[in-house]
């Protein structure tokens, strides 16, 4: 996890960001905004100071789970991982910067980023299942990876190495962001739709990466209101890439179920949504699908069903 406080409000941010080493002392940390820790790095460099970034290595469980959250801008979530243990969890003051950091961590290295170092990092092996990385000519460096001065490394006598293994899902780093944003999609969602109750379901695919691909299962009320949805979280800080709406007759956990009500249900000239990669973006383009029965036409595009054949024994 990386830690860092805000420079004018004091409230501290927990990811779990791309780091690079460059040399004995330094390091390219990923802090491209919009991230909450790219717009401390920001924050920062506007003051004419870099930020000071604390990497812990064997946070808690419960602070990596709290990393992956999503909360709005200026929530700490070392809060969030108290919530989750029942506890507050102890912090300790950093050695050389402004950060606090768990008690019981194993190792933590302690580093202040360099203003208007935009750096080149990758290619990683990311969550996504494939490479990705700040690369000339990709992605502009300007916003992309800061280089990060080492100040100090505490640990203990005998600190044991925590790492997560990234590639193609599912891997540990998929199922610690699958239900930790799966809440923070549901928060979102939850916007939208009026009733808790019309919400029946949704679900980050494990083909999509635990990311990518997210299923949102809704009583629809309005035409309008799976694009509503679709659009909302399209734009969202979550950052969830591809949206499909379905009704509340599908299961948002079977993929067969969700296939069927794509492949049936979609008029591919007015039920799909595209937004354009941004130019420049290797990885930006983002889509939705309504796969939801028009509201007046529900009962040719329900489900059919035979009486009783799912209670007939098979021999």
């Amino acid at each position: 996890a990386d830690i860092a406080k805000h420079p004018e409000t004091g409230i501290q941010n927990v990811s779990i960001v791309r780091g690079l080493v460059l040399g004995r002392n330094r390091r390219a940390l990923g802090t491209g905004p919009p991230t909450h820790l790219g717009l401390i790095v920001l924050a920062s460099e506007e003051r004419g100071q870099g930020a000071g970034i604390a990497t812990v290595l064997g946070a808690p469980p419960e602070l990596s789970l709290a990393s992956q959250v999503k909360p709005p801008m200026g929530v700490d979530e070392t809060e969030i991982a108290g919530a989750f243990r029942g506890e507050p969890v102890e912090v300790v003051k950093c050695e050389t910067i402004d950060v606090e950091v768990p008690a019981y961590a194993e190792v933590i290295i302690e580093g202040i980023t360099i203003p208007g170092t935009g750096v080149s990092d990758g290619p990683f092996a990311e969550w996504h299942g494939d490479y990705r990385g700040i690369l000339p000519g990709i992605v502009p460096i300007a916003v992309g990876a800061r280089e990060v001065q080492v100040t100090a490394i505490t640990m203990r006598k005998k600190p044991i190495l925590q790492a997560l293994a990234c590639g193609m899902p599912m891997t540990e780093t998929h199922w610690l962001k699958k239900w930790a944003v799966t809440a923070a999609l549901y928060r979102e969602v939850s916007r939208l739709v009026p009733y808790p109750d019309d919400i029946k379901g949704i679900n980050l695919t494990e083909g999509g990466a635990a990311g990518d691909n997210l299923v949102v299962s809704i009583c629809k009320r309005t035409e309008s209101q799976p694009r509503d949805v679709i659009y909302h979280l399209l734009s969202s800080g979550v950052n969830v890439a591809n949206v499909i709406v379905v009704d509340n007759d599908i299961d948002v956990y079977n993929p067969v179920d969700v296939e069927w009500a794509w492949a049936h249900r979609v008029d591919p000239k007015s039920d799909i949504v595209i937004i354009p990669r941004p130019e420049g973006i290797r990885h930006g383009k983002k889509w939705g699908m309504d796969a939801t029965m028009p509201i007046n036409d529900r009962e040719w595009q329900s489900k059919a069903r035979v009486p009783g054949v799912d209670k007939v024994d098979y021999v």
